[in-house]
């Protein structure tokens, strides 16, 4: 057998569409063939050079027919039985009114219907057989929060009355007499006589004064408890370092001279509210004390100095300490509205006495900030204030230029000089308008 190979050329001629020669070397680059590719074949690439082409391969198979009998037909090569043969006769017309009766349409439609309206039927008895027990189950755990949630609030209550913290808890308190003595008083008019009610009446008037001295007193004791936690609070806050976010928003903390200060006050104001203390170490604390508040000279250092000059005396002499309590909560609190009396630091403010005039040592009052508002709008303090008070502002004033007195001469200086009216020029000046500006 003989292979004949022919090998065919795939390169595309295509008429000369211009290009270009390189210099050195001398190609030759034609844009024909460097933009279109080669056309499609004629014959399939699986056609070609394959071993089914090239090579034949013979198959031997042996057959064996169903019927091995002579054949009835013409042809000798052929028969076909008539044992699977059917005789197919002419049947009666059936018109289409009868076909439509035949195929039963509307009974199917109906069967049909039947079964969907059974199915939807189920599935709502199953949808509502599954709400109906989860109704259930939510009335059931309903039912034991709501009886929980009652019995803590009455232990709340409970907890409430014993150790009452709030108003509402004093208002309940006092309900709660009430209604006990309302219902004592029923009691007695039920079961004595008149003669024997006005002696209990008597028994059940000095109950509720002994109760409401009761009640008092914790309310006393509450309130007393919640200042001294406001003015630690206070001091806490202020003991805090000061925080801000520095260099790629690192965390940075400054503590700065006041902090510093006030840490030491709060680490004095702790020392001093310490109920525990030895005479001795509670003598050295107030000498200490004593001495840091040699160089200062006004009213209320003298008056301080004063209470640790008279608790030294008492605690040498030998008196108990719970005869001093009313003199060390005076030394604890040292700062007081001049109208009201009020000692708490919240609610302070050091406003200006003159409003007319700028803010200065000289030029202030200390009220709170309810009184610091009404003040501003008072224009003759002679139909206000009383004339016993105003003398004590005004000798307030008057110590506080003697004692302010190089900030006197420098403000003085400051004045005639022009940085004073450099600062008032810029436009970023807003001059202080109301006095809790200086609050």
């Amino acid at each position: 057998m003989v292979l004949v190979v022919e090998v065919e050329d795939r390169t595309i001629k295509k008429p000369y569409l211009g290009g270009w020669r390189h210099k050195i070397t001398g190609v030759q680059y034609l844009n024909a063939n460097s933009q279109t590719g080669p056309r499609q074949k004629r014959i399939p690439w699986n056609s070609q050079c394959t071993r089914p082409i090239q090579t034949v391969e013979t198959k031997t198979r042996f057959t064996e027919t169903r019927v091995h009998r002579a054949t009835q037909m013409w042809r000798e090569d052929c028969y076909v039985p008539n044992v699977s043969d059917k005789y197919v006769g002419p049947k009666p017309y059936e018109t289409y009114d009868e076909m439509q009766s035949k195929l039963d349409i509307e009974g199917k439609a109906t069967m049909i219907q039947k079964y969907y309206r059974a199915y939807r039927i189920a599935r709502f008895i199953k949808e509502s057989a599954a709400t109906y027990r989860q109704f259930v189950a939510d009335c059931k755990r309903h039912e034991e929060e709501r009886l929980l949630a009652y019995k803590r609030r009455h232990q709340h209550d409970i907890i409430r009355k014993t150790y009452p913290s709030s108003r509402f808890d004093f208002d309940m308190l006092y309900n709660l007499m009430d209604q006990w003595k309302h219902s004592q008083m029923k009691r007695v008019a039920g079961i004595f006589f008149k003669g024997a009610q006005r002696a209990a009446n008597v028994m059940l008037l000095n109950k509720s004064v002994d109760m409401l001295r009761e009640i008092d007193q914790l309310k006393q004791n509450v309130k007393t408890e919640f200042l001294e936690e406001k003015k630690i609070r206070f001091l806490t806050f202020h003991c805090a370092p000061i925080e801000w976010n520095g260099y790629k928003g690192k965390p940075t903390q400054m503590i700065t001279v006041k902090v510093q200060r006030a840490r030491e006050f709060k680490r004095l104001y702790d020392n001093l509210s310490c109920k525990n203390s030895t005479v001795e170490s509670r003598t050295e604390l107030l000498v200490m004390l004593k001495n840091s508040l040699k160089y200062h000279h006004c009213q209320a250092v003298n008056e301080l100095v004063y209470l640790i000059d008279q608790e030294i005396t008492l605690m040498s002499r030998g008196v108990r300490n719970k005869w001093l309590n009313q003199l060390r909560r005076r030394i604890e609190s040292a700062v007081s509205s001049v109208i009201s009396e009020n000692d708490d630091l919240f609610k302070l403010r050091l406003g200006r006495f003159d409003i007319n005039i700028e803010w200065s040592p000289w030029n202030c009052i200390l009220l709170t900030e309810e009184e610091a508002e009404a003040h501003y709008y008072i224009k003759d303090f002679r139909t206000v204030y009383a004339q016993s008070l105003l003398e004590k502002i005004f000798l307030a004033q008057e110590q506080a230029k003697s004692h302010f007195r190089e900030l006197v001469v420098f403000e003085k200086h400051y004045r005639e000089s022009s940085r004073f009216y450099m600062v008032q020029k810029r436009k970023d000046y807003e001059a202080p308008k109301a006095i809790h500006s200086y609050a």
